[in-house]
């Protein structure tokens, strides 16, 4: 079952705009005047990034760039927020207006704040109703999280509905949203959610009982790392030290994505019942561009059945999601177990916008009549466009407050002329060109950045449009940008939490990015990139912002054309950006920045950088693999694998990968026979095409001859260090789950030697594979002890190899199970 409300129903939004001529009328205060004379601002507009007139009214059309929507079709629900720094008092010539000045009239700026709202009272009511049904809800095994899902047209205000309707004091309240522009970075939305952890923990009486939960949840280190490797703000809070952490093996990044669901379900679960009477609600905005792995992530915590004191709110745009959206699947899974509480916005009607514009003025409805129908005929009733409609005036003072005679002030010809088209995106940049010029580039190197971004990612990626600037002191430039900053607050252009900053809206985003000519975008971002690349620290920094600054730089890989070195450095950036998306889950975007990678390397000498051919085409075999590409799958082995010239120790990844792909297809005896072949081409002996009992018998008495030298041993014994046998030893992986399936009677021979390798040549990973086999395999033979003996050898030798076993473990443990 779904419940269903919705608000007044509209025609879509759509918004009447400015002439552009007039857009270039700028209006400054004292203090930009100031920080103008102090620094020559024209360095933040080179010509080279700008239209070749160098006007203020000079920019391309909207568009679709590699990594920003279409105008029109990205944002969120904002703020309400509006201010200026002086009105003008102009006499009142044939303006209509209002003869009341309540209380609240304020005569230098619009009365709006982030939590005003209007015409939601049954969608609130409906939202904190679910909270307090998780609230008062029981401690049950089977209780599942509470979800609510919100959605309508950009601009009909989802995000401050849910900002508005929460009583963050009594709750941990984990935010984050999904952002167009990074859509190729998994799990963004977590990330920014869960780095306000620390925060919510600090501020809770019984904080300390958090972070203790937490921990006593997420107890080993390898649970650990998968967790901080897909949120890294979470090691502020784990008892978990990165530097002794066994980097797992890439070739288990499907395994580690089911680890990293199981274990992020127990830290949701942890956090919700670490405080009675607090539980966790987690915020997911923008779920129109939600990525494939964290789509995955947000199904396997709204499913799961044991998650009381857990709520879950989803906001969207109902016009982005199709029947065939991912997002649309998930739910309607969902939605057969259990409850989604739907909230569906839509426009203002005519008595809310009303109720907007006289909060806006501070006055009654009756009194601003005519300037809300004006309102609601240009913007449809839409709360955003109508905000927006209104700071526009203000701000060109078509709607003043005349001190003398005590009026809000608007001229009616005025806004009917000057308003004709209909898209909102020139409205947005009409009030960003009324900002000085620092503010505006600024705000345009911002956009690139994303919704969200720190100041010091800011700073780093200035030099992309002002390099001449760098022999400026480095204070006085970090104070220009601190200050344009807190202009662009102040103008309801950005809001700011800490050092961490936030387009109000989407559509300010894209407004702002629309200040760059169509024709420079692509190279703008890719500098943008480079910048990033060159001036952030080697470590932590760097990889915090790899997968941002790669993907700025594949806007214009041709940029990168100067020389072989740019052209390498930038191949092997786009290879650790796809390493780092195949162990984050993102395969997809992993065989992106991969074939982005193995393209680059075309137009370079291939013999020169052999090893980054091989990398390149071998990860991205890999991820197009975990995706279910096999075609291009293929075309990357093959690349590598016909090659005549490559050891076959260069190979040995990728014919594993086919090996894999193979037995995914149930393409079992192809598997197995590609399987013998390499065991042959790196000089160990096949595998026979039969068994028989006398030949299992005589196998086995060799092994148990051995088993017993060994007795008590086993787990004490050296690693393998022969990297020949270390791959052997995946492959017999591979061939015994393929020999199983086909029933053959080569199996035990396979299992026997596989054991025998692990006693003579060292442990590896999958060597507790062996020894679970080998104990399975003599208990359905009937000796039930020897069967209990080596399974407990196997809980000892996965105790001390750890990481190291990878994703063989959860085959271990499932065999010891049964």
């Amino acid at each position: 079952m779904t419940r269903r409300i919705s608000g007044a129903s509209t025609a879509s939004p759509a918004l009447s705009t400015l002439d552009t001529d007039q857009a270039a009328r700028s209006t400054r205060s004292a203090e930009s005047d100031r920080l103008d004379d102090s620094l020559d601002l024209s360095s933040f507009r080179p010509y080279d990034v700008r239209s070749g007139s160098g006007t203020d009214d000079s920019f391309g059309q909207s568009s679709v760039p590699r990594r920003l929507g279409r105008s029109g079709q990205t944002g969120s629900s904002g703020s309400l927020t509006a201010s200026k720094a002086g009105s003008s008092i102009r006499p009142p010539t044939g303006r209509s207006g209002s003869t009341r000045m309540p209380t609240t009239l304020t005569t230098d700026r619009l009365n709006l704040s982030e939590d005003t709202i209007v015409g939601r009272e049954d969608q609130t009511a409906l939202l904190q109703g679910a909270f307090r049904k998780v609230v008062d809800a029981p401690k049950q095994k089977d209780a599942f999280p509470g979800l609510v899902m919100v959605h309508g047209m950009s601009g009909v205000g989802k995000t401050s509905l849910v900002e508005a309707a929460v009583n963050k004091s009594n709750m941990i309240f984990l935010g984050g949203k999904f952002d167009l522009q990074s859509r190729s970075t998994p799990y963004t939305a977590f990330v920014s959610a869960f780095s306000g952890l620390i925060a919510q923990i600090q501020a809770k009486k019984n904080g300390d009982a958090v972070r203790e939960a937490i921990n006593m949840t997420v107890g080993n280190a390898r649970d650990a790392a998968v967790l901080v490797r897909a949120i890294p703000s979470l090691i502020d809070v784990l008892d978990y030290d990165p530097t002794e952490d066994a980097e797992a093996n890439v070739e288990g990044g499907i395994g580690d994505v089911n680890r990293l669901h199981f274990v992020f379900r127990n830290l949701v679960r942890a956090i919700g019942g670490s405080i009675p009477g607090c539980p966790l609600v987690l915020f997911v905005d923008d779920l129109q561009w939600i990525d494939n792995a964290s789509l995955k992530l947000l199904e396997s915590v709204a499913s799961c059945r044991d998650m009381p004191f857990t709520m879950i709110i989803g906001t969207y745009r109902d016009n982005e999601v199709d029947k065939d959206h991912g997002l649309t699947k998930m739910l309607l899974n969902i939605n057969a177990k259990k409850e989604i509480v739907d909230i569906s916005l839509s426009n203002l009607s005519s008595s809310d916008v009303s109720s907007l514009v006289a909060t806006a003025l501070g006055m009654d409805a009756e009194e601003v009549k005519q300037l809300s129908t004006m309102v609601e005929t240009k913007t449809l009733g839409n709360p955003f466009f109508a905000v927006e409609f209104l700071r526009t005036i203000f701000d060109e003072d078509i709607l003043t407050f005349n001190i003398g005679s005590f009026k809000w002030m608007w001229d009616e010809e005025q806004i009917e002329s000057q308003f004709v088209t209909d898209n909102v995106a020139d409205l947005l940049k009409r009030r960003l060109l009324t900002m000085p010029k620092q503010v505006q580039d600024i705000l345009l190197v911002a956009s690139a950045l994303g919704n969200e971004f720190e100041d010091r990612v800011l700073e780093m990626s200035m030099s992309a449009i002002a390099p001449e600037s760098e022999g400026a002191h480095h204070g006085e430039r970090t104070e220009l940008i601190a200050a344009s900053l807190q202009e662009a607050v102040d103008g309801g252009i950005l809001r700011r939490t800490d050092s961490s900053y936030g387009f109000i809206h989407d559509q300010l985003q894209q407004a702002s990015f629309d200040l760059c000519p169509e024709e420079h975008k692509n190279e703008f971002q890719a500098n943008i990139g480079r910048s990033l690349i060159d001036n952030a620290e080697e470590g932590r920094e760097l990889e915090s912002l790899l997968l941002i600054a790669v993907d700025l730089c594949n806007c214009d890989t041709a940029s990168f054309s100067g020389s072989n070195c740019d052209k390498i450095r930038l191949a092997n950036l786009n290879l650790r950006a796809g390493i780092k998306s195949v162990k984050q889950a993102g395969f997809i975007a992993a065989g992106e920045y991969l074939e982005t990678g193995i393209n680059i390397l075309r137009d370079v000498s291939i013999d020169d950088n052999l090893q980054l051919y091989i990398d390149l085409h071998r990860f991205a075999s890999q991820a197009h693999y975990s995706s279910g590409n096999f075609d291009k799958m293929d075309v990357c082995l093959d690349a590598v694998l016909e090659r005549t010239d490559l050891d076959i120790m260069d190979k040995l990844p990728l014919y594993i990968i086919r090996c894999h792909a193979l037995y995914a297809s149930y393409k079992l005896t192809e598997s197995l026979a590609l399987s013998q072949q390499v065991l042959e081409e790196m000089g160990y002996k096949r595998l026979p095409d039969k068994a028989s009992t006398f030949d299992v018998v005589m196998d086995l008495i060799k092994t148990k001859r051995l088993l017993k030298k060994h007795t008590g041993k086993i787990p004490e014994l050296p690693l393998m260090e022969d990297e020949k046998r270390v791959y052997a030893m995946t492959l017999y992986h591979t061939m015994g789950s393929t020999l199983y399936m086909l029933g053959s009677s080569v199996l035990p021979i396979l299992i026997l030697r596989w054991t025998r390798w692990a006693l003579k040549y060292g442990l590896t990973g999958h060597s507790c594979t062996a020894i679970v086999f080998y104990a399975f395999m003599i208990t359905s033979m009937g000796d039930l002890e020897g069967g209990r003996e080596y399974g407990e050898v196997t809980v000892q030798m996965l105790e001390r190899l750890g990481d190291a076993v990878g994703p063989a473990i959860g085959r271990c443990l499932f065999l010891l199970e049964n």
